[in-house]
């Protein structure tokens, strides 16, 4: 079974995001900060991680640094989720070590549409993409 990890302080967004996940046949693993995402990541690696990026330990471009640095986890892909409208527009994925920015309430299909494409991405190769310099173009 495909296994999503979700990390949000949020109960009632990690609630959504969890049941939505869990309708489509996922198995769902929770944690509500980097750290315990760390802790379950270890004892039971996801295949995608669907991740706020401002967690109460760490910021999102951290935790996703923490995380890929578990041996296994080095391309997992990452979803990242924010309340902030404009960066999920105008940020770029990559800055966060993420395919893309959702923004909360994520909409159930969108979010489903996101880690069905970073499994699809995983499962042919294509690399994750990893932390940039900034510099545009």
């Amino acid at each position: 079974m495909t296994v999503v990890l979700v990390v949000d302080d949020d109960p009632i967004q990690q609630e959504s995001m969890a049941a939505t996940l869990t309708a489509a046949g996922y198995e769902v693993l929770r944690a509500d900060s980097a750290t315990g995402a760390l802790r379950l990541a270890l004892k039971r690696p996801p295949h995608v991680v669907v991740m706020d990026l401002i967690l109460p330990d760490f910021h999102g471009s951290e935790a996703a640094r923490a995380i890929r640095s578990v041996a296994g986890l080095t391309t997992v892909p990452i979803v990242a989720v924010t309340t902030q409208p404009r960066a999920a527009r105008t940020i770029e994925p990559a800055t966060f070590g993420a395919e893309c920015i959702l923004t909360k309430p994520v909409p159930h299909q969108e979010l489903l549409e996101a880690v069905t494409r970073c499994l699809r991405r995983s499962r042919h190769g294509s690399p994750v993409p990893t932390e940039t310099s900034g510099d545009e173009g």
